[in-house]
């Protein structure tokens, strides 16, 4: 029931009123399928990382200083969902069983390999995971001398990651819901309550799409060359140099790139990616509406839809081949998109099944991360402060968040690899007027 702990009085309270709810005697107090929800791994230890790093500086005759910075980390027992009794695909149990998806009371329940009586999912929370990054940190820094200073980093980052996420990537699957064949040979799985970490890196390593493989951030200060000692007006009366001077701008600002797994739900033919990033403008109209964009990378585009005159995505290059297509790609065919295939049971009989080898790491691109688009953008601030008497001063300042209000680009479609400009990067400039009285 929706929202039922928010409808009813909570009846059952663990270790007030427990005991003897579930009939242990009965073969019916609990259905078939039951989730027992999460349970804590018996090895639970605490993340740990290690660090290495060395610095080399330089400084310079003008009182600025140049850095640049090798950083490697690694850490361990990082979160990690394990999905323990998680049922095959129907590809997979017939493959190994050759026979059909038990159905009946334990339908969903009797292909599970842990327990196929009682529980369904289990969820075991541990601490697999681990990840490493080595990254390249360069820094020029120059002190606020002459109205001005300002510093600028640049990071180059490879970080990889195994977990540290819990459920939302990265899970762990059991050896026993893979087809036969789909797992690398000579592979150690470990055993089903203790995975090996060849195993969990097969499924799950790949490059963080979280950590920008660049980033450039850069602030400073900046005196606005009008008014008494600036280079403009230093002659000014009491009143210009009240009404212009003195004025100082601060900036922040950052460009940063970005990163995304390529879709790899399809299982037909293959073919080297092409990036090509701004390069091939498209019109993509299969909603209806027509709308510009580019065609980032060689995504799986249907062929109906390739530079056709209705709903379709026209300006793709006369040499485009998709980098992963459905096993069934042959516009007319009955299973045209689809990647069913036909099995041959035990009993002679054949079915019509969707291929399916396994989650993650059976998966064709499984670990193929690409670059997005690079986007930019800076906050500003004009601010002056007004000594109106030794005791009273005021500061006004004008604060522009995302100044330039530049839209940015999002990462294109994982699978089609359209990119369109319907969404934006940053939010719209925001402008604030803010006072301050000291006294």
């Amino acid at each position: 029931m929706p929202n039922s702990l928010l409808r009813n009085p909570l009846r059952v309270i663990t270790g007030l009123n427990s005991t003897n709810v579930v009939d242990t005697d009965s073969t019916t107090a609990l259905l078939p399928g039951i989730g027992p929800g999460t349970v804590m791994s018996a090895d639970y230890p605490p993340a740990r990382v290690r660090e290495a790093n060395f610095t080399i500086e330089q400084p310079l005759k003008d009182g600025s200083v140049f850095r640049a910075s090798y950083v490697y980390t690694h850490g361990t027992n990082l979160d990690q969902n394990y999905q323990i009794n998680d049922a095959p695909s129907t590809y997979v149990w017939q493959a190994k069983t050759g026979t059909t998806v038990p159905t009946g009371p334990l339908a969903g329940v009797a292909t599970r390999p842990y327990d196929n009586r009682t529980w369904g999912g289990i969820t075991q929370s541990t601490k697999y995971g681990f990840s490493n990054d080595s990254a390249l940190q360069f820094n020029y820094q120059r002190p606020y001398r002459r109205g001005i200073g300002y510093q600028i980093f640049y990071v180059y980052s490879r970080a990889f990651r195994v977990g540290g996420n819990t459920f939302r990537d990265n899970v762990l699957y059991p050896a026993e819901i893979f087809a036969p064949g789909s797992i690398p040979q000579g592979m150690d799985v470990g055993t089903q309550f203790q995975p090996s970490r060849a195993f969990n890196r097969w499924q799950n390593y790949r490059a963080d799409t979280d950590i920008p493989l660049h980033r450039v951030t850069f602030n400073g200060l900046v005196d606005v060359p009008f008014g008494k000692g600036r280079r403009l007006l230093k002659n000014a009366n009491k009143f210009v140099d009240a009404l212009v001077g003195g004025y100082q701008v601060a900036f922040v600002g950052t460009m940063r790139s970005q990163a995304f797994q390529v879709g790899n739900s399809n299982y037909g033919a293959t073919s080297p990616i092409k990036l090509y990033k701004d390069a091939v403008p498209v019109t993509d109209c299969r909603s209806g509406v027509c709308r510009p964009g580019n065609l980032w990378f060689n995504g799986y585009l249907p062929p109906t839809v390739i530079n056709a005159a209705s709903r379709g995505v026209q300006g793709v290059p006369s040499d485009y081949v998709p980098y992963l297509a459905p096993i069934n790609n042959t516009p007319g065919q009955t299973q045209f998109g689809t990647n069913n295939v036909v099995m041959t049971l035990a009993n002679g009989q054949q079915v019509t099944t969707p291929f399916s080898p396994g989650p993650a790491g059976a998966r064709p691109y499984n670990a193929m991360v690409l670059q997005g688009p690079k986007n930019f953008q800076a906050d500003m601030s004009l601010y002056k402060e007004f000594a109106m008497k030794e005791r009273f001063r005021l500061r006004i300042s004008v604060d522009a968040f995302n100044a330039f209000n530049i839209q940015g680009l999002v990462n294109p479609n994982a699978s089609d690899g359209v990119q369109l400009r319907q969404s934006s990067y940053w939010t719209p400039r925001q402008v604030q007027f803010t006072g301050r009285f000291t006294f």
